[in-house]
């Protein structure tokens, strides 16, 4: 009778564990609701906010090919798919746009070519659309409907303005862009002149610039700007000298650090236009000292400027110049000369001559 009970009980302890065992496996395997990993649940989701078209000049080729869509569209697109109606709403918001195009002098431009490209609910996820100034340099659109507008003008003989606006968002209820048909956006063009044969310094193939190890303890080296080779000192027309830190630098750290930059028996004035096309007469500096101390707030250890310059030919150039104060100081050059003496500076590739530096 009592080994009946113990085996009873024995019993009773594996069946009640067996249970407790299944019991937790099912509350462990519960399937949970799944959330989509591309759609975001929130009781007030943000506007949609896409990136507004790049600074440069031209219409982007890869907006033109809609067979090329760039990898924020493709983004763009999913979270527009994955949005709910009244988000979708933003993108069907309506576009007009006035615009004007203009000279370097104010003048209206007619026949300049314009290109509106636009974010919409279309299957490629843009709309694109080509139209032509008046004669009073006038263009428009009407009628679109998407969340921001993209617009490109040129002109054959003409150079684009590296500020002319590109991009506007009608969408973002924050902050749309409101057309004005009495005020509309200025697009300025400059109309190119008459170009003259240069000589181009720069690295064969690349157009980059040509590069010149610097010591950093101011011992100078020259450069010919005739040729872009390096000279023995007294024999160059270009001069730079760099006085930094020896030994390893710590890139964490602000260092002093100067350079003085000197055409010998010529000058440099700092060129600050957009298109420099035109040297000046006078104004020439014999050298150019650039400081950078370790307080300062903007401090960097390169710095890039922009020169014309007179040689003691009377040669006049433009010179991009790129000064690198660290490890592996270095001075580099991207420059323009007129060889006949004449102070125009207007390049065109087709009217490139070779120079005789090194290749």
């Amino acid at each position: 009778m009592r080994r009946r009970t113990i085996l009873f009980g024995c019993a009773l302890v594996l069946f009640c564990a067996a249970w407790w065992f299944v019991d937790l496996r099912a509350k462990r395997y519960v399937p949970e609701p799944r959330i989509s990993s591309s759609v975001c649940l929130q009781s007030n989701p943000p506007a949609l906010r896409p990136p507004t078209f790049p600074q440069s000049s031209g219409t982007p080729r890869h907006l033109l090919n809609s067979n090329s869509v760039p990898e924020w569209l493709a983004l763009r697109k999913a979270a527009r798919d994955a949005a709910p109606e009244q988000m979708a709403e933003r993108w069907r918001t309506p576009i007009d746009f006035f615009g004007k195009v203009v000279d370097e002098n104010e003048n209206p431009i007619a026949e300049a070519d314009v290109v509106f490209i636009w974010t919409d609910l279309s299957a490629d996820g843009t709309s694109r659309q080509a139209a032509k100034s008046n004669g009073d340099g006038f263009f428009q659109l009407s009628g679109a409907k998407g969340y921001d507008l993209g617009v490109s003008v040129s002109k054959e003989g003409y150079y684009p303005y590296r500020d002319n606006p590109r991009g506007f968002t009608y969408g973002d209820p924050d902050g749309p862009f409101h057309p004005d048909v009495s005020q509309p956006v200025i697009f300025r063009l400059r109309k190119k002149g008459k170009a003259e044969p240069l000589v181009v310094l720069k690295q064969p193939g690349i157009g980059k610039w040509l590069t010149y190890p610097l010591p950093r303890d101011g011992n100078p080296i020259e450069i010919s700007l005739e040729t872009g080779k390096q000279t023995v000192l007294g024999m160059g027309d270009m001069r730079v000298e760099l006085i930094a830190p020896l030994g390893k630098l710590d890139f964490r750290l602000k260092y002093d650090w100067q350079v003085k930059i000197s055409v010998l028996g010529g000058g440099l004035v700092e060129a600050l236009e957009e298109f420099p096309f035109q040297a000046p007469e006078q104004g020439y500096k014999p050298a150019m000292e650039i400081i950078r101390t370790a307080n300062d707030s903007r401090w960097f250890d390169q710095v890039e400027q922009s020169y014309y310059f007179r040689l003691k030919s009377g040669k006049f150039g433009y010179v991009k110049m790129l000064v690198t104060a660290n490890d592996r100081a270095h001075f580099g050059i991207l420059a323009y000369v007129n060889p006949r003496g004449s102070r125009n500076l207007e390049f065109d590739p087709a009217l490139e001559l070779k120079r005789s530096g090194p290749e």
